[in-house]
């Protein structure tokens, strides 16, 4: 609890040196350590702070339930994805979907686009199925939908590669046009959660921007129904403009009254969207 309330990474890695001094292999202090690690930069170290940390939470570690042993997996994937060893993530993340069906990290939304950033089309695909019977009524991440609209596409499924794209473009307006390098809409737009901001879209582009980028025929595919749905998506971009500047003004005397209009006709655009 001292670490977590400590801002200086120095004062916490005296922290955690002084708990491994009591006991050596305290899973808590393993993970947090390879953590700062991570964060560092230090991915040599990480890595094997992980790893001990793993050996060392493994025996309690329950499957279903959260545990330092899945956030010290969780970790050693994070590693092993900054140091580019693309296939030794996959592998760690199925084994940690194994381990941890729930998926309490959420590697299920990473696992697909490291295969496709690998070029394992079939393995992708495969996954997005496993998926689909595996997570029924998941929560969308516009990510993840970017990936499996690419790979519908690739499978000769352009009616899911539209529809995908387009629950993908909803939770999230940049991606989009960051991927196709055109304009996109003002950050400041209101959002319904942190996947979609505009952040959430750098994040992205910056770390599988190279899927489409070498895919000419995928990322035209993209760029035509971009381009095509538009008008629709101006409509959209206007309400949640709207939704920003009035969650600014809170001593609006019909704040509630405007606020609800403005949720009515956000749902009538995503109603008109999906059809």
């Amino acid at each position: 609890k001292a670490v977590k309330h400590t801002r200086s990474r120095d004062k916490q890695r005296s922290l955690l040196a002084k708990a491994l001094e009591l006991s050596e292999d305290l899973p808590e202090a393993l993970v947090e350590l390879a953590d700062l690690d991570l964060q560092e930069g230090n991915l040599d170290e990480a890595a094997q702070g992980f790893t001990k940390a793993v050996e060392a939470a493994a025996p309690f570690h329950v499957q279903g339930q959260p545990s330092y042993f899945l956030r010290a997996q969780h970790g050693r994937l994070l590693v092993s994805w900054q140091k580019g060893e693309l296939n030794e993530a996959v592998s760690l993340g199925e084994e940690l979907l194994f381990a941890d069906p729930p998926d309490h990290s959420g590697v299920r939304f990473l696992v697909p686009l490291l295969q496709l950033l690998l070029s394992q089309f079939e393995a992708a695909n495969e996954f997005f199925t496993w998926y689909r019977q595996s997570y029924p009524g998941d929560l969308d991440d516009p990510g993840f939908l970017f990936g499996w609209a690419l790979t519908s596409f690739e499978f000769d499924e352009e009616s899911s590669a539209i529809e995908r794209y387009k629950r993908g473009m909803l939770h999230n307006l940049y991606l989009a046009p960051l991927l196709l390098d055109l304009p996109e809409p003002s950050p400041e737009l209101w959002q319904h959660n942190q996947r979609g901001d505009y952040a959430y879209a750098i994040e992205f582009v910056d770390s599988f921007g190279a899927i489409w980028e070498r895919d000419a025929g995928a990322t035209r595919f993209l760029r035509e129904l971009y381009v095509s749905l538009l008008p629709q998506l101006d409509a959209l971009i206007d309400v949640r403009r709207q939704m920003a500047e009035l969650q600014d003004n809170r001593y609006e005397p019909e704040h509630r009254k405007i606020w609800d209009k403005l949720i009515e006709e956000e749902q009538r655009q995503i109603a008109r969207w999906m059809t």
